[in-house]
């Protein structure tokens, strides 16, 4: 039996109908009957769900950490390489550049001028200089040698101031006078053409060479 009920109750208890209404009683409040405890459902006494499980964190990829690491210095080698060729590429230049600039001037005028002052030098001195027998009389021997059978007749043609040097010299060729040649020049003719030795010729081979050095490699 509840403790709650006791003789005292009993005592002051009313006997009813079974169908009479009880009367309002000031010991029993039912719960949520009180404006100080609001009603309850059932549902506020469920067991609340439990917490889920955090999740595992999915594990670091070795093998993805390595391929980007390899990845991200390839990279910045290429781009080092990169700068490296360009810095060289830009000194290269640069190089060139003052090569240019130091490059020498086109030598042609220099050695046109060059070449006129030592051909008129050497014309100022074959004109000074006297003509000299030993080497005139050499010259028109190694002339008159070249002279062969084969050749049919030929003869020596020059100046009358040089025969006149050569005086008494057996050339075993007939010597001419040419009034129109220069004092040292010895023309050889023949049936197969001529030959011309002299100062002029002379002149003429210098200025020649001169030129070839002159022109550009």
């Amino acid at each position: 039996m509840s403790e709650i009920w006791t003789s005292e109750f009993g005592a002051a208890a009313t006997r009813v109908n079974a169908w009479a209404k009880p009367a309002p009683s000031t010991h029993f409040t039912p719960w949520g009957g009180n404006a100080d405890h609001p009603r309850r459902r059932a549902s506020d006494f469920a067991p609340s769900p439990m917490a889920a499980a955090p999740e595992d964190e999915p594990e670091a990829d070795i093998e993805t950490i390595r391929a980007h690491a390899f990845a991200e210095g390839f990279d910045h080698g290429r781009q080092a390489v990169l700068a490296e060729f360009a810095r060289q590429r830009e000194a290269l230049a640069q190089l060139i550049r003052s090569a240019e600039a130091l490059q020498p001037e086109p030598a042609g005028p220099l050695a046109a001028v060059l070449t006129e002052t030592v051909t008129r030098l050497v014309r100022q001195i074959v004109g000074e200089v006297k003509i000299d027998p030993a080497l005139l009389k050499e010259r028109a021997e190694a002339i008159a040698d070249l002279v062969t059978a084969e050749c049919g007749p030929a003869r020596l043609r020059m100046h009358p101031d040089d025969i006149a040097m050569l005086d008494g010299v057996e050339l075993g060729v007939p010597v001419a006078a040419d009034h129109h040649l220069a004092s040292g020049t010895i023309i050889l003719e023949s049936g197969e053409g001529w030959i011309e030795d002299g100062p002029q010729v002379r002149l003429a081979r210098l200025r020649a060479q001169l030129d070839a050095m002159a022109l550009p490699r």
